[in-house]
């Protein structure tokens, strides 16, 4: 959610055949250019992603970037969680 009124659904997956970089299938790119934008950024990539899905490690960080044009407040929750992870 962005300025308390814009909601961005995205989507982060795990699958132990995907990697950090794109994955044909798997990842999906952002065709929007609203003016704030929350987005995933993946290896050897210059473009958004709303949907990453990557390999799963406990320790894994997963890079996000947020393109505003103006003084922006973003707030970022988890809707929901699915397939063997404790929703805590």
């Amino acid at each position: 959610m962005y300025n308390n009124g814009g909601i961005r659904p995205t989507t982060l997956g795990f699958d132990s055949n995907t990697t950090d970089g794109f994955d044909y299938g798997f990842d999906g790119v952002s065709s929007s250019r609203e003016s704030a934008e929350f987005y995933y950024i993946l290896n050897d990539s210059d473009k958004e992603f709303i949907i990453n899905v990557t390999n799963f490690d406990i320790n894994k960080r997963i890079p996000v970037g947020f393109r505003c044009q103006a003084q922006t407040n973003f707030k970022i929750k988890v809707v929901d969680v699915l397939y063997g992870f404790d929703s805590s």
